[in-house]
């Protein structure tokens, strides 16, 4: 995990905004890929399909003898067999924890960026790096993604623009990497010889675009690592460079290749990359007074009011009496190492009462989502009637910020894909008092 975390210190990748057609000079795009396939597209091989065979069936043996599941079966009189159906059940509805995708949304002062990954992203590991600033990792245990962001001038960004795209070379990124090399005391890699491959690639709102990949060898082991990279400046933030892009892993369990990383990061996460300020046209974001923890997005022209729930006060906003948003603050649940963030409790009752009620709920659906490296969970039902449930719930160290909307059969302009963008951006002003050097959400991470 270090050595992959030194490496994103020197290479990392960035990417590009808006859903137009897939038309680049980058290796891996394909033309014959929808733009917006990313909306339903989900990753998966032999490695991923295995683990959610083994997460069913080694359910029951796991957890059998643990003394919660000892006194519930002693409690509700079943048997071995009865027991391991019920195990099983469960555990069917935790499969998108290993097959999904994942939201990632980047605040910054001038606006910042929302793009969806086709990986289920559940483990976040930080670092410094010789930008002096912080690098966020999430974990696929088969694909790592990697995403930074930094300060960029506004005349070097000028500057860029008036020169040709060839005037850039993969000499002069090579230079770069090995500048960022010498810089990194830690580091422990060694660019090979010959391995840096570039090329500037134009896309809609993107100034000083460009797609990188390079090797690297480990100094003591000589284990190769290889890198994809694209990096980009959005046309109304010149002063923010975004970095996004995958580390391939010599050991990985699943021996990703460089080839399908490159086909994930230009043909759906590339499409998926929208400014959050998009989202303006038809919400405004709140920051509350009272708590000044986490800000939210509502629809523009809802009416706000008071209620009562469970004993205390939440906000609620009616737009034209055919969407309810609901914001609630609680307590944030004792952690437990099972489950740290409470998150496997809320998907479990997700599944639970939609399966119950499955003559009312068409469907349920959820999925991870990190907030500037704040992890939280996007839960929803859609009913038969084509109304629906949208609940995101995140936290710091001491609150729980659960945001939730109810919506009628929508048929005045607004989508669900607009509901769902602005419930999960969320920015939690008020983070967790003591920063983890790792947050593994489902602990699902076993360290070798």
């Amino acid at each position: 995990m270090l050595k992959r975390l030194l490496l994103s210190s020197i290479i990392l990748s960035s990417i590009v905004l808006s859903a137009q057609a897939i038309d680049i000079n980058i290796p891996g795009a394909d033309p014959s890929v929808a733009s917006n396939a990313y909306e339903n597209y989900v990753f998966s091989d032999e490695y991923i399909k295995l683990d959610k065979t083994k997460m069913v069936s080694e359910s029951y043996e796991a957890s059998k003898n643990k003394p919660d599941m000892v006194e519930y079966k002693k409690e509700n009189s079943l048997s071995d067999k009865e027991l391991k159906k019920i195990t099983e059940n469960y555990a069917s509805m935790l499969l998108g924890v290993v097959e999904g995708k994942t939201d990632v949304i980047l605040h910054t002062k001038q606006g910042g960026i929302h793009v969806t990954t086709p990986l289920v992203l559940d483990y976040k590991i930080k670092l410094d790096n010789p930008h002096d600033s912080s690098i966020d990792s999430w974990d696929t245990r088969y694909i790592p993604f990697w995403v930074n962001v930094d300060d960029y001038s506004s005349e070097k960004s000028r500057e860029n623009m008036t020169k040709p795209s060839g005037n850039f070379t993969g000499i002069d990124s090579r230079k770069l990497i090995l500048q960022e090399l010498s810089k990194n005391q830690k580091s422990t890699m060694v660019l090979k010889q010959d391995s840096v491959q570039r090329t500037d690639f134009t896309y809609p709102r993107l100034r000083d675009s460009y797609w990188e990949q390079a090797s690297f060898k480990e100094r003591q082991s000589k284990d190769i690592y290889w890198s994809n990279m694209i990096r980009f400046v959005y046309e109304k933030e010149p002063d923010v460079q975004y970095r996004l892009g995958f580390i391939i892993e010599p050991k990985a369990d699943n021996h990703p290749s460089s080839d399908i990383a490159n086909q994930l990061l230009v043909n759906y996460v590339l499409p998926s990359i929208t400014p959050l300020a998009d989202m303006n046209a038809y919400s405004k974001q709140i920051i509350p007074n009272e708590t000044n923890v986490f800000s939210y997005r509502v629809l523009k022209d809802s009416l706000v009011s008071d209620e009562i729930l469970e004993g205390h006060q939440i906000k609620v906003y009616n737009y034209n009496d055919t969407i309810l948003q609901h914001v609630d603050y609680v307590s944030r649940p004792t952690s437990n190492s099972e489950d740290p963030y409470g998150y496997v409790d809320d998907i479990l009752s997700l599944g639970q009462d939609s399966t119950e009620n499955s003559n009312t709920i068409k469907s349920y659906h959820y999925n991870l989502v990190w907030n500037d490296g704040i992890p939280g969970i996007f839960l929803e039902q859609e009913f038969f009637d084509g109304s629906g449930l949208m609940l995101f719930i995140t936290q710091n160290d001491k609150v729980r910020f659960i945001n939730v909307i109810e919506y009628e059969k929508l048929d005045q302009g607004i989508t669900k894909a607009q509901l769902r963008n602005m419930l999960i951006d969320v920015n939690v002003l008020q983070p967790h008092s003591k920063n983890s050097d790792a947050i593994d959400v489902f602990n699902l991470i076993v360290n070798k």
